[in-house]
């Protein structure tokens, strides 16, 4: 069983609304979760295999094959995801109108 990775994503950004200086965990954690921002905000995202996040987890030290779903819980207005192959979930609140929403994003076909 896994555990739920609770973030609020403004702890990542600096004054500006960019990433913020971090260290190499640190780095790989925030890219992504802003891969995750785009793709569960993205108007195309389930059609468009570019936008596809896969699994950041090594289960017995083997990378996971799963690739990450999410959802935005209206209620809360945070993205709920999850990887349907090894369970690992989280959590992301605080994503609104950063450089990584892309809900009001003017999208050409």
């Amino acid at each position: 069983m896994s555990n739920t990775l609770i973030v609020d994503f403004s702890h990542f950004l600096d004054e500006n609304g960019d990433m913020a200086p971090l260290p190499g965990a640190a780095e790989r954690l925030f890219l992504q979760l802003a891969a995750i921002i785009i793709m569960a905000t993205h108007p195309d995202s389930e059609t468009l295999p570019e936008y596809q996040v896969p699994c950041r987890r090594r289960p017995q030290r083997k990378p996971c094959p799963g690739t990450i779903q999410a959802d935005l819980d209206d209620e809360t207005e945070e993205i709920v995801w999850w990887c349907p192959i090894c369970q690992d979930t989280g959590i992301i609140s605080n994503w609104q109108e950063t450089l990584w929403d892309m809900t009001d994003a003017d999208i050409e076909h």
